[in-house]
C-alpha cells in the first residue's frame, strides 16, 4: 500500500468535480423550485380573488338583510 499526501493541486482538482457534479444535480432542482413558486404565486392570486367576491357577496347580503330588517322594524 502507498501511503500519499493529498497535495493542494489535488485538493483543487477533488473540489473542481465535487462542484462540476453537485451544480449538475442542482440544476433539475432549481427548475422544479421555479416552477411551484410560480405555482404558488398563481394559487395565491386565486385564492385573493375567491376571498374578494366572497368578501363582496357578504358585504351585499349583509346590506339587504340591514334593509330588510329596518323595514320590518326589527333592530341587530
Amino acid at each position: 500500500m502507498v501511503s500519499e499526501m493529498l497535495e493542494k493541486d489535488d485538493l483543487k482538482q477533488i473540489g473542481t468535480v465535487v462542484e462540476v457534479i453537485v451544480s449538475r444535480k442542482l440544476v433539475p432542482i432549481e427548475k422544479s423550485l421555479k416552477l411551484l413558486e410560480k405555482h404558488a404565486r398563481k394559487t395565491d392570486r386565486d385564492i385573493n380573488m375567491i376571498i374578494r367576491t366572497f368578501d363582496s357577496e357578504c358585504l351585499g347580503l349583509k346590506e339587504r338583510v340591514e334593509r330588510l330588517e329596518d323595514k320590518v322594524g326589527i333592530k341587530n
